[in-house]
């Protein structure tokens, strides 16, 4: 059965891949048309049969941003109790989402433990941010505001997780998560 080149592409990995560890495997583009669309500008073609593909390892990479977060703890932080144990869970933090994303296999322990660490240094962090520390009016709005985005994040990157583990759209939004976690674990140790 010949495909259409307006059909959804073949993404050239499947979720069995993803447990394999073979996420990410980089795919070869077309460099001409197949016989069923001649005539179709050969742009179109490829625009309509590829797809970016990003490996799942790039967010370690988006993770080790929060080994600026800490140095800021480090430096800036009052070190009492409260703002100690929001430096430990910071290096929990990266230390299992380091081993998660080394090798993401969905449902997995360090999986399990990763979600679970994360969650709790998560709200750690904004009970602590909210409640306890004294911010101006356009730091707490914006603080907010980043909020806003990490919930929308993680909320997307489940979503498209849960359709397919690994695909573009979960590591994007799961990579923005960790942007916006980044950005808002400075306002702890203002």
């Amino acid at each position: 059965m010949e495909r259409s080149i307006w059909s959804e592409p073949d993404r050239g990995r499947s979720e069995q891949k993803c447990l394999e560890g073979d996420v990410g495997a980089s795919r070869s583009f077309p460099t001409e048309l197949p016989k069923h669309v001649e005539g179709v500008p050969f742009f179109v073609f490829v625009y309509y049969n590829t797809k970016m593909i990003i490996a799942p390892e790039n967010l370690r990479i988006t993770n080790l941003l929060l080994v600026i977060s800490f140095t800021f703890f480090v430096i800036n932080s009052n070190k009492n109790v409260a703002e100690c144990y929001l430096g430990v869970c910071l290096l929990l933090t990266i230390i299992f989402s380091q081993l998660f994303w080394k090798n993401p296999r969905q449902h997995s322990t360090i999986h399990k433990l990763d979600a679970i660490v994360a969650k709790i240094s998560i709200l750690s962090f904004i009970l602590y941010t909210i409640l306890y520390k004294n911010l101006n009016n356009y730091l707490l709005g914006s603080y907010l505001i980043l909020m806003v985005g990490v919930f929308y994040s993680f909320y997307y990157s489940n979503k498209y997780s849960s359709q397919e583990w690994c695909c573009d759209n979960h590591i994007i939004y799961h990579g923005c998560s960790h942007l916006f976690v980044f950005a808002g674990s400075f306002y702890a140790f203002l």
